[in-house]
């Protein structure tokens, strides 16, 4: 039979682990990184989550301090890689 390992957890069939840095996040901090990719303003995209602006850019820079990235751009591609772009 079957069972899973300590280390890693269950198997994941056709997907790859999660990120740890993933878990950091809030879950305000993972949707304004899932609409990163669509190049929106921080005025956009608090548009869009009904949030202020700064509000926005306190989160993305939140976002890029925990996944350790240097830009919008590395998050975006980031979020892209672990399935988290809307």
């Amino acid at each position: 039979a079957w069972l899973p390992d300590p280390v890693r957890g269950p198997a994941r069939r056709g997907r790859r682990a999660i990120d740890p840095r993933v878990a950091l996040l809030t879950h305000r901090e993972r949707q304004v990184l899932a609409l990163l990719g669509r190049g929106l303003s921080n005025a956009a995209l608090g548009d869009e989550l009904g949030i202020a602006a700064g509000t926005v850019k306190t989160h993305v820079e939140r976002i890029l301090h925990k996944l350790q990235v240097g830009d919008r751009t590395q998050a975006a591609v980031f979020a892209s890689q672990h399935g988290l772009a809307a």
